[in-house]
């Protein structure tokens, strides 16, 4: 069937592990594709998922694995201590600059 060729395989996901759901009905072309993240708190038949979103709100329906995906967090923010000493350093750069 030519969906089964196009559906990509997912790892099963397990139970306290964070996922993202696919928005079906996005707010605007420009909004976020993924809802989340959220726990996986329950595990249906045939690869569905129950799911547990902000603030403890259960969802009431499974949802297909083929919706979700894996979250990572990334942890990519400049402590505000470099941020500070980069500051200092470009100003003093500056007041050289100025003095020449």
């Amino acid at each position: 069937m030519l969906y089964d060729r196009r559906v990509e395989f997912r790892r099963p996901f397990k139970i306290g592990e964070q996922v993202l759901m696919r928005d079906k009905i996005p707010q605007g072309k420009f909004s976020d594709k993924w809802l989340g993240p959220m726990v996986v708190v329950g595990i249906g038949g045939n690869g569905t998922y129950y799911l547990e979103g902000p603030n403890s709100r259960r969802l009431t329906a499974a949802v297909n694995g083929d919706n979700l995906k894996a979250f990572f967090e990334h942890r990519m923010m400049i402590p505000d201590v470099q941020v500070q000493r980069a500051m200092n350093q470009y100003h003093a750069w500056i007041d050289r600059r100025r003095e020449d």
